[in-house]
C-alpha cells in the first residue's frame, strides 16, 4: 500500500509540476501579449498626440488668417466708412449750392415776370 501510495503521490507530483508548467507558459505568454498590446497603445497614442499637434497647428494658422482678414475687413470698412462721409459732404455741398441756384432762378424769374408786366 506504501507503495501505490508513493506512486499516487508521485503522479500527483507530476501532474502539479505539468499544472505549473503550463501556468507560467500561459503566464508567460498572457504577459507577452500584454507587451505587445501595450506597445501598440503607445504607437496608438503617439500618432494622436501627433494628428491632434497637426490639428493645434493648423487651427492656429486658421485664426491668424482669420484675424489678418478681419483686419483687412475693418480696415476696408473704416476706408468705406470714410467714403461714404466724404460723398454725404459732397451732396450736401452740392444740394446748397444747387438750392442756392434755384432761389437764384426763382428771382430772375420774379424780376422777368415783374419786367414783362
Amino acid at each position: 500500500k506504501l507503495n501505490s501510495l508513493t506512486e499516487n503521490i508521485t503522479d500527483f507530483q507530476k501532474i502539479m509540476n505539468n499544472y505549473s508548467n503550463s501556468s507560467s507558459e500561459n503566464i508567460s505568454r498572457n504577459v507577452a501579449n500584454l507587451e505587445e498590446e501595450v506597445k501598440m497603445l503607445k504607437i496608438e497614442n503617439m500618432k494622436l498626440k501627433s494628428e491632434m499637434n497637426q490639428t493645434l497647428i493648423e487651427s492656429s494658422d486658421s485664426i491668424r488668417n482669420l484675424t489678418v482678414q478681419i483686419g483687412f475687413l475693418a480696415n476696408k470698412t473704416k476706408v468705406a466708412d470714410e467714403t461714404l462721409r466724404y460723398l454725404n459732404g459732397t451732396y450736401n455741398a452740392q444740394k446748397l449750392v444747387l438750392d442756392e441756384h434755384t432761389q437764384a432762378f426763382k428771382r430772375f424769374e420774379t424780376l422777368l415776370n415783374i419786367t414783362n408786366s
